[in-house]
């Protein structure tokens, strides 16, 4: 499953972002490049300023590389995600979730959309 792959990445101490981008490249088969990987560091932490949740925002990252219908599924990524963890703000999230179980649930919710929308 995605979640083991990028909770082993986690757990190993990368961003909770990075380790989306990095169980996907592993899972999926598809190339991450530095500079994609780079650029997680920007997410960490809401933006650095408890905002939006870095995790979600990979997880539309990979929506886009994967996806058919880009608009529709990021959509469905950011409503599945807030209602299953209640928010989407990064502060709010870390404070009742933690970053684990966000990791779990969006590659859950990540997985399904990638099966639906997979590009080719």
């Amino acid at each position: 499953m995605l979640s083991d792959i990028a909770l082993e990445y986690y757990e190993g101490g990368l961003s909770c972002s990075r380790c989306i981008l990095k169980g996907c490249e592993e899972k999926y088969k598809i190339k991450i490049s530095k500079d994609c990987l780079c650029a997680c560091d920007g997410f960490r932490n809401g933006m650095g300023i408890g905002g939006c949740c870095g995790v979600l925002i990979a997880c539309i990252m990979i929506i886009g590389i994967m996806c058919e219908d880009v608009s529709y599924y990021r959509l469905e990524m950011a409503e599945r995600f807030n209602k299953e963890l209640g928010n989407m703000n990064c502060c709010v999230l870390k404070g009742g979730a933690g970053c684990e179980k966000i990791i779990l649930v969006s590659c859950n919710i990540l997985e399904d959309i990638i099966k639906k929308g997979r590009k080719g």
